[in-house]
């Protein structure tokens, strides 16, 4: 990027960044404003060298951007909050590189009436290999957003499961939970970070590592990780230090022995004995060659037959859609049209239940990120 660059998109109101992303010819950034009456999601584009090419906003008064991911296809997903029906709900929304509005969803996760919790201090939209996102936010208990809450979305934006993180004993009363950050797994697991804050200063809290399940967000694993120089721990953020171990980095607001501090917490843990971290589940910088390939199969689970979307990569060779058992044996092939882009139809009859792989061949060489499909009886 060029010499710095200040924007006053809001004529003297407060902005505030709702997540930056770039690729080698442009910076993205979506903010949001906490002191105009009317706020939305909003977004920026600027070239390589700072100059704003435009700003467009999106939705209604009360929007608030918490962050924003690339897919895999090279659009952009915002992630936020919006106010409705006196709550505020999950709102995501699909751009493209142009900034035109693709889709959207706004979702309750436990139903009219519990209001998610508006952005705390890290991020908390994560990308997938299968091309779905994770959310991890909070809805309110009574009074207060602290029940943990995670949302799985496929890359259609539709909801494939939410998962409420109940409190474990001793539940102290005004406790919160949060989560903080998560990583995938080779498997398709995710791990996720959870702790609790509000506990008593002289009671050794453990926090935790939550291993899920991608396709359902059933509990797989719960490791319980006490600290020996810090009695509550708060944790953000789980950053992988290649494929078997992770940083856990947060702040300690108790020690040992009840004191009340203010510090930060930094710890490496070993993740010998559970599947591979992936370490980058959608492109930070797409390229053109990323945009081919197979979308998200519709529907999943399914029985029958499937549609997989498909992209066509350049050249006219002859293209195929594979699907694989779990030993890695065809058992299903559709050959792909001539249009750059559309869905292929699968047959699925006479396969035996279980999770299988997508595949997308052209010219005889797979293109693209290659997808997960669950065939059910």
């Amino acid at each position: 990027m060029g010499a710095p660059r200040r924007y006053n998109f809001f004529n003297g109101w407060q902005e505030l960044c709702g997540g930056v992303l770039t690729t080698a010819a442009a910076c993205f950034l979506g903010f949001y404003s906490d002191a105009r009456a009317r706020t939305s999601f909003s977004l920026a584009k600027t070239d390589t060298t700072g100059n704003l090419l435009w700003v467009k906003g999106y939705g209604w008064q009360g929007d608030i951007i918490a962050d924003m991911k690339f897919t895999l296809q090279g659009n952009l997903l915002l992630m936020g909050y919006t106010q409705y029906a006196q709550q505020y709900d999950l709102k995501l929304l699909l751009v493209n590189q142009r900034g035109d509005s693709l889709n959207s969803l706004r979702f309750a996760p436990l139903g009219p009436g519990r209001t998610v919790a508006t952005p705390e201090g890290w991020r908390n939209l994560f990308s997938l290999t299968d091309g779905g996102f994770l959310v991890l936010t909070s809805v309110d208990s009574v009074s207060r957003p602290n029940i943990p809450v995670a949302v799985k979305v496929d890359a259609q934006l539709r909801p494939v499961w939410t998962r409420v993180e109940r409190y474990l004993p001793p539940r102290t009363p005004g406790a919160i939970g949060q989560y903080g950050t998560a990583l995938e797994l080779a498997d398709g697991s995710v791990l996720v970070l959870l702790s609790y804050n509000n506990t008593p200063a002289a009671e050794q809290r453990p926090f935790y590592l939550l291993r899920l399940d991608g396709a359902t967000g059933r509990l797989l694993q719960r490791h319980e990780l006490l600290s020996p120089i810090c009695n509550r721990v708060e944790t953000f953020q789980l950053l992988a230090d290649g494929d078997s171990a992770a940083y856990v980095l947060g702040g300690c607001t108790a020690g040992p022995g009840g004191a009340f501090v203010s510090a930060p917490y930094a710890a490496r843990v070993s993740l010998r004995g559970l599947p591979a971290v992936v370490t980058a589940a959608a492109p930070a910088q797409p390229r053109p060659a990323d945009f081919a390939g197979l979308g998200q199969p519709f529907p999943n689970p399914a029985t029958g037959a499937a549609r997989v979307p498909y992209r066509r990569a350049a050249g006219s060779a002859l293209a195929h859609v594979v699907l694989l058992d779990a030993l890695g044996r065809c058992v299903r092939t559709a050959t792909v049209p001539a249009a750059p882009s559309g869905q292929v139809e699968l047959p699925l009859s006479g396969l035996a239940a279980g999770v299988y792989a997508l595949r997308y061949e052209q010219g005889g060489a797979p293109v693209g990120p290659g997808r997960r499909l669950v065939v059910q009886p």
